[in-house]
């Protein structure tokens, strides 16, 4: 990655490095999906929570209570998706399918192919046509998509990956019926901002991680065995992706350029970012453990609550936007 993004400037959409650095991004995206599943079903019903706290995490997040990850984002955003769908970036669908399950006619878009073949055959698998639920390849830095078309947009924690983030608005805001909204749920690294929380909260976090890790300890004294280990990742996956937060820092501006917030709220300071992972991967099979392991969790949550009303802002954006003005 280092000899692709050498220089100031970041790669041209349809440029050479463009192009090389797009294929990269699809097959970490793809290997990535392949080492853990890309259905975070956990989220959606606390049936499938329990299985797969049972049976192991996801590659990237750990099975434990939803509204400890985001289950809270995912209820807003299935709340208030309405009429004919439209969502970018979306991965092998599990979010497209829930909501074609819920009665929507959706449509998904991802620049990753074998994702979006993998997605195609599941859909039909569960029994949709593409009338119903359609996914398409599609670049969203380049992407034109057709005027007056969709009810709703969902951006589900892709628009950080995008060069052309306010390019693609426009296109949104275009795409929008009458009435139509844009609901996101996005990661926003502002790593100056991350690195003077890093400097403020390393204590209270180290505390925090301490306290899991003691508690861990004690698990395994009284269970007799070692914390749930999860699937190896792929040693290319351990490489970051290429266009990992490189349009974080322009969502806020994109945003707020084209559409006016009708809910929003930001979660996550660097003193809570990681802990449910850490939390689990250091969980022993003792059950008590893990219900403690799962009270700290929440005790950290509230802690996070209190720092955001302090002023430090969260990582994480969540919110439905109207168009500021039509077309």
């Amino acid at each position: 990655m280092a000899e692709d993004r050498s220089s100031n400037t970041e790669p041209q959409p349809g440029s050479e490095q463009y192009q090389r650095l797009l294929a990269r991004e699809s097959r970490l995206t793809w290997e990535r999906a392949q080492a853990g599943g890309d259905s975070p079903s956990h989220l959606i019903d606390r049936t499938a929570w329990a299985r797969a706290r049972r049976d192991g995490p996801l590659w990237w997040q750990p099975a434990i209570d939803p509204d400890l990850t985001w289950g809270r984002e995912l209820r807003f955003v299935l709340e208030h998706a309405r009429g004919r769908v439209l969502e970018l970036g979306c991965g092998g669908g599990w979010l497209s399918l829930e909501l074609a399950r819920r009665g929507h006619e959706v449509t998904g878009l991802d620049a990753c192919e074998p994702l979006i073949e993998a997605a195609r055959a599941h859909a039909r698998r569960q029994g949709f046509d593409s009338a119903a639920l359609d996914f398409r390849v599609a670049d969203l830095n380049q992407v034109s998509l057709p005027a007056g078309e969709y009810d709703t947009v969902i951006a589900w924690h892709s628009l950080h990956h995008l060069l052309a983030v306010p390019r693609l608005m426009g296109e949104v805001r275009k795409a929008l019926r009458p009435g139509g909204c844009l609901l996101v749920c996005d990661t926003l690294l502002d790593h100056e901002e991350r690195s003077l929380q890093r400097a403020a909260l390393s204590l209270p976090r180290k505390a925090a991680k301490f306290a899991l890790l003691l508690l861990s300890r004690l698990g395994r004294l009284t269970a007799g065995g070692r914390p749930a280990e999860s699937a190896p990742e792929p040693p290319a996956c351990a490489v970051d992706s290429p266009f990992e937060g490189v349009g974080a820092g322009d969502i806020e501006r994109a945003l707020d350029a084209e559409f006016a917030p009708v809910e929003r709220w930001r979660t996550g300071t660097w003193f809570w970012e990681g802990l449910p992972q850490y939390a689990y991967a250091t969980m022993s099979p003792a059950r008590w453990q893990q219900r403690a392991a799962l009270a700290l969790l929440r005790l950290f949550r509230w802690a996070d609550g209190i720092l955001l009303r302090l002023g430090f802002r969260g990582n994480y954006l969540t919110g439905r936007y109207l168009p500021r003005t039509p077309l």
